[in-house]
């Protein structure tokens, strides 16, 4: 099965997921899934040791989660482990998760510019990545069940409302970058999805279905 494919790539020595040394976000939301839908300790204990393998972050972009992979920080990576931390936290309260949690989110706002949009790495000038932008709105809305902030959900929807309109071209789909406010392609799959889960996901935030019919 998958779970037991997924199960095989953990690190002998710590028990984490790792890939290629760096501990993989993506692996540690399935194994927080599985814990939660099957109350197995050995996948809630091997998601716990992967999130102790990520180097913590200081409060400003450029430090902790860029070290073990090199290269500027990136939105992607960090919105990634804020909602790792989010669904860790909704699950097991622990202290240290929840200020590693407040944390990540301080340094996934310093990727916000002025104008609502968000840089996709440091440095990045006004280049817009759709799909690392999602991925923060995302964490955010995460980020705001989970510590019931919804100051958080606010900026979330706040983003979505200067993302959707110039990245979504009826006929044309979702572009994949944004710069100095125009769309232009490739449109990949990636863009498309993770905007549409953000959509759905700041529905909860919405009473009229708005999202819904843009996430569609």
């Amino acid at each position: 099965t998958l779970a037991d494919a997924l199960w095989q790539h953990r690190d002998v020595g710590s028990g984490a997921f790792l890939l290629d040394g760096v501990p993989s976000a993506a692996a540690t939301l399935a194994a927080l899934a599985r814990a939660a839908v099957t109350a197995e300790v050995a996948w809630a204990d091997a998601a716990a040791a992967t999130i102790a393998a990520v180097p913590a972050p200081d409060t400003a972009p450029g430090d902790g989660l860029v070290g073990a992979a090199g290269g500027p920080l990136r939105l992607d990576t960090v919105a990634e482990w804020v909602r790792v931390l989010a669904r860790a936290v909704r699950l097991v309260p622990d202290a240290e998760w929840t200020s590693r949690l407040d944390r990540l989110i301080d340094v996934l706002h310093g990727f916000r510019r002025a104008d609502g949009q968000w840089r996709p790495w440091t440095g990045a000038g006004d280049l817009v990545l759709v799909d690392s932008a999602a991925r923060a709105c995302r964490a955010l809305l995460a980020a705001a069940e989970t510590r019931d902030r919804p100051d958080e959900a606010r900026a979330a929807i706040e983003s979505l409302e200067t993302l959707v309109l110039p990245s979504y071209v009826r006929g044309a789909g979702v572009a994949h970058v944004l710069q100095h406010g125009t769309p232009r392609g490739p449109t990949l799959l990636d863009d498309a999805m993770h905007l549409a889960h953000a959509l759905l996901d700041a529905d909860a935030w919405r009473g009229d279905g708005v999202y819904r019919d843009l996430a569609e």
